[in-house]
């Protein structure tokens, strides 16, 4: 958790850049990508969301099983669900998104949401 005090001064920085909209979420998200990557240096965690954009198979530590990721949404299921609604995610049905069950519609809006966030993210300070 070290790196992640010198990653929130750099934060602060931009803290103007950043908007209030999804912050709890946002420093989530930040927090996960700490876990992963083994770097203070704001250019990794740049280029590790860049990645995780781009690519479907970059894995976040502590954000691969489904409960896992089930515990994830329910720290931050304001923020998600605000966001979801923001992206239109419900706007699909669920067997347009290939979800069959109410847990796996969590799970996969879940990670659609953390995926917009990095989105986020990378357009709020880089």
């Amino acid at each position: 958790m070290k790196r992640f005090s010198k990653l929130n001064e750099d934060i602060s920085s931009f803290e103007e850049k950043i908007t209030g909209k999804y912050k709890s979420l946002k420093r989530g998200t930040l927090e996960l990508i700490d876990a992963t990557i083994n770097s203070s240096e704001l250019v990794n965690y740049q280029n590790f969301i860049n990645k995780y954009i781009d690519e479907t198979d970059v894995v976040v530590d502590g954000f691969v099983e489904d409960n896992d990721i089930f515990d994830f949404y329910l720290k931050y299921k304001g923020d998600i669900d605000e966001l979801l609604v923001d992206k239109g995610f419900f706007d699909k049905s669920a067997r347009d998104n290939d979800i069959f069950s109410l847990y796996d519609y969590v799970i996969v809006g879940t990670k659609f949401g953390v995926t917009e966030c990095m989105s986020i993210i990378q357009e709020d300070i880089f």
